[in-house]
């Protein structure tokens, strides 16, 4: 159950490769770079009918079930690496 690698900030590829040691974070060296490679990453992983050309991305008003396919993964490879990887940012 692995998420989407397209645009993925390569912090977090590195940090994967190197065996997803918790007692070592990632090294974020630009701040800015990094956040935009996550805003791209994180527009990858959204559903085809969420609007994804400005931040914050758009939220629906009416709450109905929709497909989070890309984004429903569970796993080590799953929805936990996209909150590791926000802890990261700060």
């Amino acid at each position: 159950h692995k998420l989407l690698v397209t645009n993925r900030p390569p912090e977090v590829s590195t940090w994967l490769s190197y065996g997803r040691n918790h007692d070592n974070d990632a090294v974020i060296e630009d701040v800015e770079a990094y956040g935009n490679a996550w805003r791209s990453w994180w527009g990858n992983l959204q559903p085809l009918w969420r609007e994804t050309t400005s931040w914050p991305f758009s939220r629906p008003f009416e709450c109905t079930e929709r497909e989070w396919a890309l984004t429903r993964r569970a796993g080590k490879n799953g929805f936990l690496i996209v909150i590791l990887s926000l802890v990261w940012w700060n």
